[in-house]
């Protein structure tokens, strides 16, 4: 005998709606958007299809009171384009976010849902209210409480403790990034966990690191910790020597000058220009032949 098992769809009709409230104070930007996409599109329903719109409504507080991570508010732009030749119109999210605070949470949010007619529907079940009060009572929506990731808040602790010990700065280099945490104390250097002459054998690396560190005469007098990723072992040199660099002015502000002019606090953005279809290298021709 056969067991023949059904799978049911919900029909548009039979669909149930739950409204919810959030209030954004204090919530960051992104992970707030990726909560809110989710209950929109219904995803944490048995019931769940990605072809119905079976999703839920979501009424936003104090939107006004959202905050981004790093150095997004100057560096995120928004970009309009009006189809006419100088019509682009460029706008960093600082700026958006005080002239229309609503308007950046919609679009992180738009972002994350279908782009159909599904898509539409689902945004249209979202509003947003830049105060403390809203204008949903009819809706009846129930107050819904985020739950901190605590694995987030414990690295945030970890590393708010670290900065208080050490001068941190970072330093880049081709696909290299290196962060590197220093202060002043016994000559020591550690690269992701393991000692200096371990991770950089060759004599050539290790001079090139070394270099901002007597160039400021501070020799045998700073404990430094890195971490690095990305790259090859002369791009993490590289970019650890950037990183040292810059964390130096940071320790001592009196040793910009000499750092400056040696050029060690301005990035190399050299990079090795790829391979072409039908060339040799880069650039390079092949050899030209008669026959």
């Amino acid at each position: 005998m056969e067991l023949i098992m059904k799978t049911t769809y919900v029909r548009q009709e039979d669909v149930k709606r739950t409204w919810y409230l959030i209030d954004a104070s204090d919530r960051v930007l992104g992970r707030l958007a990726t909560r809110i996409a989710s209950l929109l599109k219904g995803k944490g329903k048995v019931s769940y299809s990605h072809h119905v719109d079976s999703g839920d409504g979501v009424v936003v507080i104090n939107s006004e009171k959202i905050r981004v991570t790093g150095k997004k508010p100057k560096q995120k732009v928004y970009k309009r384009f009006s189809g006419y030749p100088g019509g682009l119109k460029l706008e960093t999210l600082e700026s958006l976010f005080k002239r229309r605070p609503n308007e950046v949470l919609k679009h992180a949010v738009k972002g994350m849902l279908p782009k159909n007619k599904l898509g539409s529907r689902m945004i249209k079940r979202l509003k947003i209210y830049a105060g403390g009060k809203h204008n949903q009572t009819a809706q009846k929506p129930k107050e819904l409480k985020l739950s901190e990731n605590r694995i987030n808040t414990m690295v945030e602790q970890k590393e708010k403790e670290v900065v208080a010990k050490y001068t941190t700065a970072t330093g880049r280099r081709k696909e290299s990034v290196a962060r590197v945490y220093l202060r002043k104390g016994k000559e020591r250097i550690r690269v992701n966990k393991r000692e200096f002459r371990d991770y950089f054998p060759r004599e050539s690396h290790r001079l090139i690191i070394n270099q901002p560190i007597e160039t400021a005469g501070f020799q045998n007098k700073l404990e430094i910790s890195a971490t690095i990723n990305g790259g090859g072992t002369s791009g993490q040199a590289q970019a650890l020597k950037h990183g040292i660099s810059r964390a130096i002015i940071k320790l001592d502000e009196t040793k910009r000058p000499v750092l400056k002019k040696a050029g060690f606090l301005t990035r190399d953005s050299r990079a090795k220009e790829r391979k072409k279809y039908g060339r040799k290298r880069a650039r390079k021709r092949f050899q030209y032949s008669k026959r």
